[in-house]
């Protein structure tokens, strides 16, 4: 194919630099030509279609990484676990029952001789327990009822409200290394406050023969703390201490809570 005027002039010049320069620009020099020559070729037969506004790519230019997504506060909660003898599915309701069921999830579990709820799942539902229920709460203690209503959300207990003739609540005291037993017509479990609220003839006696009663008994299980309150302004708190009793340092007195 015979070259145009033009292609020839640039060639002449750039052979011409070859001459004079040493060995590694001749190099570069002979892939200039070449590529000059293909390009030129290339525009005669109109086939070449450059870009004007696609940027160069340099050896300089940093490597975008993907962005790591941040863990969901899910991803690090144990397995929720059921282990039943029975269990019901009805379809028209939308309910499950289960017999002698236990729920485990890490150090929490629940046991009862019955439960039902609405539908298998605990991200945002409601469980009831019946019968012999033992709820076991970590470091916060055990609830033992008759009945309790558990609350889930986000796959983890919010909070559960126990019934019985009475409910009873204990947790080992990290001071004494013993356990307080409280009990109540109805214990309120609070997950987000860490508290538990006894209503209904509460009773809390201490580990070292001081007893609180009550018609309204909130205990703090983070600090320890003890909160006793009577409704209307009457004196419906008890306190009873027994003989060689001590309350101890860093406790609260009845009828003070935390903070107070």
């Amino acid at each position: 194919m015979r070259q145009s005027p033009t292609s020839e002039r640039r060639r002449w010049r750039l052979w011409s630099r070859i001459v004079s320069e040493p060995p590694v620009a001749l190099l570069l020099a002979a892939a200039t030509v070449a590529a000059g020559v293909h390009l030129a070729r290339a525009q005669e037969q109109g086939q070449a279609q450059v870009p004007a506004s696609a940027p160069a790519a340099t050896a300089s230019q940093p490597v975008q990484q993907p962005a790591e997504q941040p863990a969901s506060p899910q991803e690090n909660q144990p397995p929720i676990v059921i282990n039943a003898a029975f269990s019901r599915v009805d379809y028209n309701t939308n309910r499950v029952i289960f017999s002698n069921i236990t729920v485990s999830q890490g150090d929490t579990r629940l046991t009862a001789a019955r439960a039902h709820a609405a539908g298998v799942g605990f991200a945002n539902t409601e469980w009831t327990f019946e019968e012999g229920v033992t709820i076991e709460l970590e470091r916060h203690g055990t609830l033992h009822c008759d009945r309790a209503v558990v609350t889930f959300r986000d796959n983890r207990i919010s909070a559960a409200t126990a019934t019985g003739e009475p409910a009873h609540f204990e947790q080992l005291r990290a001071d004494v290394g013993q356990a307080s037993h409280g009990r109540a017509d109805r214990i309120v479990y609070d997950a987000r406050d860490e508290t538990v609220r006894l209503l209904g003839n509460a009773r809390l006696p201490d580990a070292r023969g001081l007893e609180v009663s009550g018609p309204v008994l909130v205990y703090d299980i983070r600090n320890e703390r003890l909160q006793a309150a009577s409704p209307g302004g009457r004196r419906g708190v008890h306190v009873t201490i027994m003989p060689g009793a001590s309350a101890g340092e860093g406790q609260a007195p009845a009828g003070k809570g935390p903070g107070r």
